[in-house]
């Protein structure tokens, strides 16, 4: 039903919006001192970690962290792993997220990140 709603180039353009957005997520994360990119981005998902020298951990924190992000209830992305290291993966998939809603998931993540960091519990 959607597909006949949207048609093939409204489902285009909505794919485009998304590689779009995973792109500018991308951006954000490689230019941020305490995201890395785990791998090169796929399609609309986007593997990346939080990372610290004073973490001896990393795995565990972001473990922690993407449990304390889904607990706060605003944002919603899965955690997998690539080898052995525990990664965090948003994938875009929604016509409702925006630039704005990526500018904020990366907010909270580096706000959740440095209260892990400083010995901060859960709220």
């Amino acid at each position: 039903f959607a597909w006949r709603m949207l048609g093939d180039s409204g489902w285009a353009k909505l794919v485009d919006e998304y590689m779009s957005l995973a792109k500018f997520l991308e951006e954000k994360i490689s230019a941020s001192d305490n995201l890395e990119m785990m791998s090169s981005r796929m399609w609309t998902n986007v593997c990346f970690r939080y990372t610290s020298k004073d973490i001896t951990n990393l795995n565990e924190f972001n473990s922690e962290l993407r449990t304390r992000l889904i607990e706060d209830g605003k944002y919603m992305i899965s955690k997998s792993n690539i080898g052995d290291d525990v990664i965090l993966r948003p994938v875009i998939a929604n016509p409702s997220i925006t630039r704005e809603s990526l500018d904020g998931l990366i907010h909270e993540i580096l706000n959740i990140g440095k209260d892990i960091q400083s010995g901060i519990p859960s709220r």
